[in-house]
């Protein structure tokens, strides 16, 4: 992308480090004032439970008692190579206290560094493997603990702290073992559905960088179909009383969606393309904002396309969405509505053609500029090359300038609508010989604004 320039390269990475720390939190406090603001007592049981208990019942160790009696004792206990009954009861009160210190109030302004003193003991040399597996086993018992309180800012910290779990470190790998107490989360009512924010890019993260001898292929499929039904049932409920609030079902989008597209997987066990279908109805339906439909065609060019699936209709709905986007854009900067987020919906389809993560993806076959080196698809390589070499005139020009781009030229739209008249797909066409039929054609765009967040 020639305006893609080293400054855009680090503010890329900056922020792909900040979400992989966890940085996506303090966004999401945003989301916090959509959700239940109630906050019952201490140890009080919500309104969606496991059986894992209250973690004030028993009550935690003292700040007294773990600096007299727990501290030295569990320092040198990392390093045991047996685990025998007292240093078991040992690491568990370190654990009940260090979790603990998350849900109290009072530790609030110290939840980070608490975070990243439970992780610095996770990931010390001189912590041996079987202590750091128990720790781990530990932590998420206590973690499944903290998303039985009700209060919101308690179940998005124990949430931070289980995505930031790994078997091993350098290079790290996610703690499988933790995606059955994420996945919970989207058991709860919407009125925390900033924790599901938070679950989302942890769930993903596993997915992304789970290797196959720790994340069986039945399990990646059990997550995927999971995150696949969350999105299916935020799109069910829209225009409903159901329907959570704006700002938080757009974070909830966003993160599920780009979560799904790290699967792995077009088909699940029944060989059924839930999680193509899925992806490619939110891509597809001008009811959902930019940033959730770009989201969508980036995580649809990372599935594993088979000879039978139709990269034609992947690759014109892309494109039909790079026009929208354009011509919206124009309306916006003309009606002066500001929207920070148009050039990230540009970077989306431009990786949507291209690779986020360069030659790591290019191996991989990722991108619909690599999808055609796969078996049977090779034949998609010369339209998909037309549809690029019309839409980077467009996403160049919003990528191009940090603030404030120009107006997109209307002759470059103009060539694209003149492509997009020229090859458009049948109305039965569909991505895969077992995709649902079509709906009816969806509305079109709006070129008006008022938000291009609704």
């Amino acid at each position: 992308m020639s305006t893609w320039n080293r400054s855009d390269r680090r503010t890329e990475a900056a922020a792909r480090r900040s979400a992989a720390r966890g940085g996506w939190l303090v966004l999401t406090v945003l989301a916090i004032a959509l959700g239940g603001r109630a906050t019952p007592a201490m140890g009080q049981t919500s309104d969606s439970t496991s059986a894992a208990g209250s973690i004030y019942d028993p009550p935690p160790p003292t700040a007294e008692e773990y600096r007299r009696t727990i501290q030295l004792p569990y320092r040198e206990a990392l390093k045991a190579t047996q685990l025998d009954r007292a240093t078991k009861q040992l690491l568990d009160r370190a654990i009940h206290y260090q979790v603990w210190l998350l849900a109290a109030p009072e530790h609030a302004s110290q939840r980070q560094k608490n975070i990243r003193a439970i992780i610095t003991d996770l990931r010390n040399r001189s912590t041996s493997p079987v202590v750091r597996e128990y720790l781990l086993s530990q932590v998420i018992f206590r973690c499944d603990q903290l998303l039985n309180e009700p209060r919101p800012d308690v179940r998005v910290t124990a949430v931070d702290l289980l995505g930031q779990l790994n078997s091993s470190w350098g290079p790290d790998v996610p703690y499988v073992e933790a995606a059955d107490v994420l996945l919970r989360t989207f058991t709860f009512p919407d009125k925390y559905i900033h924790v599901k924010v938070v679950a989302a890019p942890a769930l993903g993260r596993i997915l992304r960088d789970s290797p196959s001898n720790k994340l069986p292929i039945l399990k990646r499929i059990e997550i995927a179909e999971k995150i696949a039904a969350e999105i299916k049932r935020l799109r069910d409920v829209r225009g409903t009383p159901e329907e959570p609030p704006a700002i938080g079902r757009s974070w909830a989008m966003w993160k599920l969606v780009e979560a799904l597209g790290y699967c792995d997987r077009v088909y699940n066990g029944a060989r059924i393309p839930v999680f193509a279908d899925v992806l490619m109805e939110t891509l597809t339906d001008p009811r959902e904002d930019f940033f959730t439909r770009s989201r969508a065609a980036q995580a649809l060019s990372r599935l594993p396309f088979e000879a039978t699936s139709n990269l034609a209709l992947l690759n014109y709905e892309v494109a039909r969405l790079t026009h929208e986007l354009g011509k919206l854009y124009n309306v916006s900067l003309a009606a002066g509505t500001v929207w920070p987020l148009w050039r990230r919906c540009a970077f989306h389809i431009y990786f949507a053609y291209e690779t986020e993560y360069g030659k790591v993806e290019r191996d991989q076959m990722r991108g619909l500029m690599y999808q055609v080196n796969r078996p049977g698809l090779g034949g998609y390589r010369a339209a998909i090359q037309e549809a690029r070499a019309l839409v980077l005139p467009i996403t160049n020009n919003l990528t191009g300038v940090v603030l404030n781009p120009p107006p997109v030229p209307a002759a470059d739209l103009d060539r694209l609508a003149e492509w997009l008249k020229a090859n458009q797909p049948p109305p039965d066409a569909k991505l895969t010989p077992e995709s649902r039929p079509p709906a009816a054609a969806p509305a079109p765009a709006r070129t008006a604004p008022p938000t291009p967040m609704n």
